[in-house]
């Protein structure tokens, strides 16, 4: 496959200097010491097997670090270096699953792969082979009151698979509004047993859509640092302007449960996020212009998934992001590790 190594272990005081944090509901970005980038692949867009990547998971055991595409039911592996630097892409796994297709999230479990169909929506539990297994089932509001391509845009899980949890990328239908320039969208944080026979939902509001100009903002992944401390995966685009993306972290343990509760209101309580990520403010989460040592517009990530500690007891965190399908935008797998977390 042809691709471009961007940077390799190039610690984040070594990059360009960084713009200032936008607005946020949640704390500052990390010191420069806590976040150090290990790799920037950008994939060839000619190449099928990069394009559309929206949901990453990541398999200790056989160390490969799986993306699903969310254009055809496929996923794709990658396989890394012993220090994650350089990365080879292997032969995607057809999916055995009903129509139609907008598969979003994705976790790797011990024999069998769950993924989130966005369309639905669905979860669905499916054998390392490809072949569907189950429907997991989930509170009906879901599926009654999901907006149109505003559902499952998320799946994590804990390590041992016994927890999994996603959320709606914007307000259900009577939950409240869609986001705006002043105001975040109110979602559902969704955590089911593997089983799916008990589940707690969690309130969680996103950072108002980060420039004027309509656009959109959502939850678009999470992923599990233990079965009540997730992080989640927030982005926004406005046409013309461009693309922004943060991760928070949140603690389910005490929150709110309001699976009970049928409509959200403004003064449900929700759950406190702490910032750990700002991308806009990351000079190396951005590709090159080609030919040229300009920076070019933020990548749409979507996607990210828990990878190993170092041996120095940092947190390796994989990003994709989704080039839907478009020449003028990035797909690129992005490796970091964390202190910190």
């Amino acid at each position: 496959m042809s691709r471009r190594l961007i940077c390799v272990i190039v610690g984040l005081a070594a990059c360009a200097p960084v713009t200032p944090a936008m607005r946020s509901e949640g704390t500052t970005v990390p010191a420069a010491s806590q976040v150090r980038l290990v790799a920037a692949v950008d994939l060839a867009f000619l190449d099928p097997r990069a394009s559309e990547l929206s949901s990453l998971a990541w398999d200790e055991a056989s160390r490969t670090l799986f993306a699903m595409s969310d254009s055809a039911p496929m996923i794709v592996p990658f396989s890394p270096s012993a220090d994650l630097r350089a990365w080879s892409i292997g032969v995607p796994l057809r999916l055995a699953v009903p129509s139609p297709w907008d598969g979003e999230g994705m976790v790797a479990l011990p024999g069998a792969f769950v993924i989130a169909n966005e369309t639905g929506p669905h979860l669905l539990a499916l054998g390392r082979d490809g072949a569907f297994v189950a429907e997991l089932p989930i509170p009906s509001r879901y599926k009654e009151r999901c907006r149109r391509n505003k559902c499952f845009e998320s799946l994590g899980a804990t390590s041992d698979g016994k927890f999994l949890y996603t959320a709606n990328e914007c307000a259900l239908e009577g939950d409240g509004p869609m986001p705006t320039a002043s105001e975040g969208t109110l979602v559902r944080i969704l955590k089911i047993d593997r089983l799916g026979e008990r589940s707690t939902e969690h309130a969680y509001r996103t950072d108002p859509i980060f420039a004027p100009g309509g656009g959109d903002m959502g939850v678009v992944d999470v992923t599990a640092l233990a079965e009540d401390d997730l992080l989640v995966l927030e982005r926004s685009h406005v046409p013309g302007i461009g693309t922004s993306v943060k991760l928070f972290r949140v603690k389910l343990a005490g929150a709110t449960d309001v699976s009970s509760v049928e409509r959200l209101a403004a003064d449900t309580p929700v759950l406190t996020k702490q910032l750990v990520l700002d991308f806009g403010a990351l000079a190396f989460a951005r590709p090159t212009r080609e030919g040229s040592t300009e920076l070019g517009p933020l990548p749409n990530y979507e996607g990210v998934a828990l990878g190993p500690r170092t041996t120095t007891g940092e947190q390796i965190l994989f990003f994709v992001s989704d080039n839907n399908g478009s020449p003028q935008q990035a797909a690129r797998l992005l490796v970091l590790a964390l202190r910190g977390l």
